[in-house]
């Protein structure tokens, strides 16, 4: 004859179920979190693929290093042409010590006239040049000037 079960025949039963269970579920956990970490890993791959494509690009764009004349080309290019033009008439005025404002129109090439729109801007609002005899600089195309 059978005897009847027992608590620990139930607590057996039950902890057999539990395993069976474990036993299933388990891998496939595993398998799903696997396959989770893979697709994370192949979109940080291709992200990092990306961002490679990106900084190769910005180097190869990147400006080899420059001469000092080559510097000073690009960065007489960057001035708009006025100030090209005072640069040079401020570089005349300081070699020269003193030159009149028709030699100076002479030297950078243009007009009398736009030559002392530049000079009066270079002494009034730069203060980089004053005059060095007083006359009208709009009226005097021989009103001289010299470095402040």
């Amino acid at each position: 004859m059978m005897d009847a079960p027992t608590v620990l025949d139930w607590i057996n039963v039950v902890a057999n179920v539990i395993m069976a269970i474990a036993a299933v579920a388990i891998p496939l956990v595993i398998f799903y979190m696997q396959n989770k970490f893979d697709e994370q890993r192949r979109q940080i791959g291709d992200s990092n693929a990306a961002l490679l494509k990106i900084i190769d690009k910005r180097i190869d764009e990147r400006v080899s290093p420059m001469t000092v004349d080559e510097a000073d080309a690009a960065y007489r290019s960057a001035l708009d042409p006025n100030e090209e033009i005072e640069e040079r008439i401020y570089e005349f005025v300081c070699v020269k010590i003193i030159a009149s404002t028709n030699e100076v129109a002479e030297y950078v090439g243009i007009d009398p006239k736009k030559a002392s729109e530049l000079l009066i801007k270079l002494s009034r609002v730069e203060g980089r040049l004053k005059q060095a005899v007083f006359a009208d600089p709009a009226t005097d195309m021989d009103c001289v000037w010299q470095r402040a």
